[in-house]
């Protein structure tokens, strides 16, 4: 719905249109025709009828935008519907939308204009191709609206509110695997000279009793208060996983670069039937995310939530020491890292 308008005459247009109104009257005089009187009224009723018609559209106007799917792999094509809708039997032969859109990860914002005509009392639509050059979460919103009349006079700036998102995952490169047989060795030789009693695993949430839970796993303190058997339900971060730290960058491009990496290492784990626990840092939170990926549908979700965050809150340099104090059990790892301007994986021990 509009909320605000602003009033802007294109003085041109208006002069010549004047003109035309003196001209008219001015041949009337000396010709005295009442066919030149008749055009004199004529000419007035359509600039009238041309303004009426500009501020009962900019008043009735609704502007909706949309993408038919909210997730796209980057420099691919992707249709942007615009609709405009009005109950008149007016029309505008010119509409011109603000656009912008931002892009919540990389914290950037670009504007465009979409130019196109109102049909009278009906839908107007056009569909514009976007090329999806970077990654992340787009935000994609119509603020403003401006309509001119049929003869040009008078422009109307409409405030409008109409949005749509969309992510842009990285590409996974299938032809560029990873040599995932040192990984596993390395894996395995860490799961074998672990000391017993050690539980490689973090509490997720805590919930009543089933039947077949573990002893061990019983929240005994809680359990006295509740009166009732309370369990506290982990999650894994080692053991069957392979635990996989994502190390991003200040330079933006560096960071799609080890995204896209990340998708390719993930994506050669899976193909071997490991699952992956991939860890990424968060400081609004002060801790890492953790993202369970046991096929390619979760590591698209694991991307679509990593990109709604702007990728300063990522940044932290020593994640090498937050991670040895929030996982202390945890002997190696897979870190995906930048090391100068080339983007590696390697195995590192949690030391």
């Amino acid at each position: 719905m509009t909320n605000k308008d602003q009033l802007h005459f294109r003085w041109a247009h208006m002069i010549g249109y004047l003109l035309l109104f003196v001209g008219d009257i001015g041949a009337f005089v000396v010709l005295r025709s009442y066919f030149l009187l008749m055009l004199a009224v004529v000419i007035v009723l359509i600039g009238i009828l041309s303004v009426y018609g500009l501020f009962a559209l900019a008043g009735d106007l609704q502007v909706r935008i949309y993408i038919s799917g909210q997730e796209v792999i980057r420099d691919e094509e992707i249709e942007l519907q615009v609709q405009m809708l009005h109950r008149r039997y007016f029309f505008a032969l010119n509409c011109l939308l603000n656009m912008e859109a931002e892009n919540i990860f990389r914290e950037s914002k670009n504007s465009w204009e979409i130019s196109m005509p109102l049909q009278p009392s009906g839908v107007s639509r056009v569909s514009i191709p976007l090329k999806t050059q970077y990654i992340g979460k787009y935000d994609i919103r119509c603020k403003k609206a401006g309509i001119r009349d049929l003869l040009g006079i008078v422009e109307v700036a409409v405030t409008v509110e109409s949005g749509c998102e969309m992510t842009v995952l990285p590409r996974i490169d299938q032809e560029e695997t990873l040599e995932t047989s040192g990984f596993l060795s390395g894996m395995s030789e860490t799961e074998e000279s672990r000391e017993k009693g050690h539980d490689f695993s973090e509490v997720n949430d805590i919930r009543e009793y089933v039947p077949g839970d573990k002893l061990r796993d019983i929240h005994w303190k809680l359990s006295a208060k509740q009166g009732e058997l309370m369990v506290k339900e982990r999650i894994s971060v080692s053991g069957s996983q392979m635990v996989v730290l994502v190390r991003l960058s200040k330079e933006k491009e560096i960071s799609e670069m080890l995204l896209q990496k990340t998708g390719g290492a993930v994506a050669s784990f899976l193909s071997q039937n490991l699952p992956i626990c991939l860890l990424i840092w968060n400081g609004q939170r002060y801790e890492f995310e953790e993202y369970i990926c046991s096929d390619m549908q979760e590591l698209r979700r694991a991307f679509a939530l990593i990109l709604a965050m702007p990728l300063s809150i990522r940044i932290q340099e020593q994640q090498a020491v937050y991670l040895k104090n929030s996982y202390p059990f945890l002997r190696t790892y897979v870190s995906i890292e930048n090391e100068d301007s080339q983007i590696q994986v390697v195995m590192r021990e949690n030391v």
